[in-house]
């Protein structure tokens, strides 16, 4: 059965990565100084810390990252990235 009301908008992993970091830009210029919290699923935060790290998307692929882990972007006062962190749930 063919629903029209719900459509599938196919992304690869370069637009992903691009509307994730136009994303994580406003979210910085907005709360400069300040920590901002957001939850995502494995592969949107995989491919944005890879896209800010400059390291190839198809990378996606080789990284595990546990369930209720946090990933830790820290960014100056330009909204450049200088740090990212990744902590495993004890």
């Amino acid at each position: 059965m063919n629903d029209s009301s719900t459509k599938e908008v196919p992304e690869n992993l370069d637009e992903l990565a691009k509307r994730l970091n136009g994303f994580t830009q406003k979210l910085c210029e907005k709360h400069k100084g300040q920590e901002i919290i957001c939850v995502s699923h494995l592969y949107p935060i995989v491919v944005l810390r890879l896209y800010l790290e400059g390291k190839p998307l198809t990378m996606a692929k080789n990284y595990e990252v546990s369930s209720a882990s946090v990933t830790t972007f820290e960014f100056d006062e330009n909204c450049k990235l200088i740090h990212t962190d990744y902590t495993i749930p004890s």
